[in-house]
């Protein structure tokens, strides 16, 4: 019958504007079939959303390049990602400075009272980044604190405490003492 009027079969607004047409004159539509099952509203869903607002920060290591790019963006730096392998992680463009190579690292390793991070490659045999592969690490430890710390103030180390290192903090919205993340201790997962 849609077909014959001109209108698309399948369209339910002309389904439906063809029922309405029909009851308003008070025809019979019932044994129209329309080759659809009628929608059905929404049920809402009765359990919990679940809880925005805590971190799983055994989770850092997998959304440090994230948390970083996003820190960096909101600073208003553009980020861009290179393509893999790569010694860096990314390509941060800051007004006209020249792009910076950003290695991002993630700790939640605690060790006494700081955050022991690795600032080399992973594995069983470790190697230091040099100033020729990247221009700055970006740290992120376990409370979700921030460290900008240039590849030459660590020259050749391969691990680093971070309490040596505050001069190179930069602020960041989702810290521990911000109530957004749940901190864990020495027992955590070890860094990338």
């Amino acid at each position: 019958m849609l077909r014959e009027l001109g209108l698309t079969a399948t369209s339910g607004a002309a389904i439906r504007s063809v029922r309405r047409r029909a009851e308003s004159l008070g025809a019979d539509f019932g044994h129209i079939v329309t080759g659809r099952p009628p929608v059905e509203k929404a049920v809402r869903p009765t359990s919990k959303p679940v809880e925005i607002g805590c971190t799983d920060v055994r989770r850092l290591a997998r959304a440090g390049s994230l948390y970083a790019a996003a820190w960096y963006t909101l600073s208003g730096c553009e980020v861009s990602w290179p393509l893999e392998p790569n010694r860096y992680d990314l390509i941060v463009f800051c007004g006209d400075a020249d792009a910076l190579r950003v290695q991002v690292k993630t700790t939640t390793v605690r060790v006494r009272r700081t955050w022991k991070v690795y600032i080399s490659t992973g594995g069983a045999s470790r190697r230091a980044y040099s100033p020729d592969e990247i221009d700055e690490f970006f740290v992120i430890d376990g409370e979700l604190n921030c460290y900008r710390i240039p590849v030459s103030a660590v020259a050749g180390l391969l691990a680093i405490h971070l309490s040596a290192y505050r001069e190179y903090r930069v602020s960041s919205p989702f810290s521990a003492r911000s109530g957004f993340v749940r901190s864990v201790g020495a027992s955590g997962p070890a860094t990338d």
